[in-house]
Formats: structure tokens, C-alpha cells, sequence
């Protein structure tokens, strides 16, 4: 605890704020038409445009509208998905919607070095009069109405153990150690205020924690690209490495943000099985395979596949039977 009392901020919220203009929408003005807009604004508003997040924020970069206790924001690497969450905590710590928030990343360095004084981080972000006071001996940020943010390492799940919180921000979840470890020991800490959330910004990584907040209808779902954000990275960053990863899963993962489950080198997609599963092909067949895998120790089961082939110049084929048999003989594994 601080000793202050924690002070109610005048001013709306941010996010809620009335805005007319997007960045994205000044930038597909033409020149003339984007410096008159410049030209409309005093150089005090100038200033208070550039901590307005409704204006440089995309659509999917602002909290959902529907109601919702877990944000997940899926994003490719440079979509903007830290900034994105960052802004959510400064706007609910400096209204006092929040005052005492836990951030949650990979290791402590990572907490430290991007959640908190990272480019995106919560320090950058501030304005000189709001920035929050890292102190590193107690782990913890202290913002000047009394509200704090407590630091964690998900490598550490009974750490959050004890403290109770309002909020909760998890960076790069697909990344940590101990995903369910984590969130089985931060849910009962979020039991303070009227309506605590936890939002939680990574880049995807086929793992079951993941899967179960996707399926969870509590969870809102947020998505961006690497390219989505291109006017706020290095020039051809975005464009090089899609090209270097043109094609590959990888590029799906990291810069679609698409959950991807089909291995590398797959021959077929998971998407791909499924279609053909229901496609309807003529019973003539040039060729019919049958393939038996029998086990080495235990015959009570053996698995047997049939595949009908019928050659043609786009060379389909189909697998309409997959089944585990019994009372093979056992003579038969020599064979």
C-alpha cells in the first residue's frame, strides 16, 4: 500500500471518448487534404492527440463493446497487440476504474522490459503528469492517484497466491511455461471490484490453454496481422519477412496471428481431410490398397486402412475406411 487514497480521475475515459477521425482514416487522405487537417489543430491539441489512443488505435485494437471477463488479443509479431493492451490498463489505472492491477509475462525480464518500460509499455505510453513510478525492489508500479500494478513471472504460478486484484494483463500467453498453472491460481485472485477482467495479448501457439479461452464464451477475440500495423515499424519490415516466409506456416503464426494446428510439411491440411471427407467420388477405382500395421506385442488389436485409388490426370484418391480389427494371427507379423 502506498498511504494515498486512491483518487477518482474527472476526465471520461479515454477509450469512450468521441473521436471523428482514425489515423488510418487521415492517412488515405491526399496530401493537401492531410495538411489542412494538421492545420485545424493548435499545437496544445497536437500534444493531446498524440496520448489519444481512439485515434491512433485500429478497430481491433480497442476493448470489445459486448461484455466480456477474459480479452484475448491475437496478433502476429508487430500488430500492435502490447500497445493494445497496455492502453487498456493506463486507461482503467488512470481513471481509477482499477487500482490494483497484476501483470503476468513469460519471465520478470519480460514484464520488466516490455510491459512496463518496453517502447509499448506502460511507462512509454504515459503522459509526463499520469506516468506511473516503477519501483523494481518491490516489483511493482505505483501511478500518482495511489493505483498499483503489481509484477509476476508466469515461470512462478504460486506467487499470485495471497494478493487479490481488479485487473489483470498476461503478455505473450502462448509463451508461458505453465499456462494452466498460472491461470488456475490468478482467477481467484481477480475477486476484487464490481467487474474484474483479464486481458491477455500473444502472439498464437497451438497449446490447450488457448484452445479452451477460444471455446470460452466469457472470452472476446480480438485478431491483427504484422501488416496491419506497417506505418508504425521500420520500413519493409513487414514486406520482408512475409516474403522470406511466404507460404509457410510460420507466416500464418507470426505474422496472420492465425492459430495454425497443421504441422510443417504436412501433405495435407486438417481443413483439406475434412473436405474430402465429404466429397462425394465415383465408385470405379483403377487400383484398391490395402494396408494393415500390426502391433508388435499385443494382437488384440490391429489396425487396418483400405484405400481406393482411381488414377486420373489430377490424381484423386480416397481413404473411405480406417478401422482397428481383431483375431489377426500372430504368424502374420513375421510376414
Amino acid at each position: 500500500m502506498t498511504g494515498k487514497p486512491i483518487r477518482k480521475t474527472i476526465r471520461p475515459s479515454p477509450e469512450r471518448e468521441p473521436f471523428r477521425w482514425t489515423f488510418n482514416q487521415v492517412t488515405s487522405l491526399s496530401d493537401d487534404k492531410r495538411q489542412q487537417f494538421v492545420a485545424c489543430f493548435s499545437n496544445r491539441q497536437i500534444n493531446r492527440l498524440q496520448t489519444l489512443w481512439p485515434f491512433w488505435a485500429r478497430s481491433s485494437q480497442l476493448s470489445p463493446p459486448q461484455e466480456w471477463r477474459t480479452w484475448l488479443i491475437l496478433g502476429g509479431r508487430g500488430s500492435g497487440k502490447t500497445r493494445s493492451a497496455a492502453e487498456w490498463v493506463r486507461e482503467r489505472m488512470e481513471n481509477a476504474v482499477c487500482s490494483r492491477m497484476a501483470l503476468i509475462g513469460p519471465t520478470f525480464a519480460d514484464v520488466r522490459d516490455v510491459m512496463v518500460e518496453g517502447q509499448s509499455g506502460l511507462k512509454a505510453i504515459a503522459s509526463r503528469r499520469e506516468r506511473p513510478r516503477f519501483e523494481v525492489s518491490r516489483r511493482r508500479l505505483v501511478w500518482p492517484n495511489g493505483g498499483y500494478a503489481l509484477l509476476f513471472s508466469a515461470e512462478d504460478p504460486d506467487s499470485l497466491r495471497g494478493p487479490q486484484f481488479d485487473g489483470a494483463w498476461g503478455d505473450e500467453m502462448a509463451a508461458w511455461s505453465k499456462p494452466d498453472a498460472v491461470f488456475a491460481t490468478l482467477r481467484p485472485a481477480l475477486r476484487l471490484g464490481q467487474e474484474p477482467q483479464l486481458v491477455l495479448s500473444t502472439t498464437p501457439r497451438p497449446i490447450p490453454a488457448l484452445k479452451q479461452l477460444l471455446a470460452d464464451p466469457t472470452c472476446a477475440v480480438t485478431r491483427s496481422a504484422t501488416q496491419d500495423n506497417r506505418h508504425f515499424l521500420a520500413r519493409g519490415f513487414a514486406e520482408d519477412l512475409a516474403a522470406r516466409w511466404q507460404g509457410s506456416v510460420w507466416a500464418r503464426q507470426e505474422l496472420e496471428g492465425e492459430l495454425v494446428e497443421d504441422p510443417e510439411g504436412a501433405l495435407w491440411t486438417r481443413a483439406q481431410l475434412v473436405a474430402a471427407q465429404a466429397r462425394q467420388l465415383d465408385a470405379a477405382y483403377d487400383r484398391v490398397v490395402v494396408a494393415i500395421d500390426p502391433p508388435r506385442e499385443c494382437w488384440c488389436q490391429c489396425r487396418l486402412l483400405w484405400d481406393h485409388r482411381r488414377c486420373s490426370r489430377r490424381g484423386r484418391a480416397s481413404t473411405p475406411r480406417d478401422r482397428a480389427g481383431r483375431s489377426f494371427q500372430a504368424g502374420f507379423a513375421a510376414f
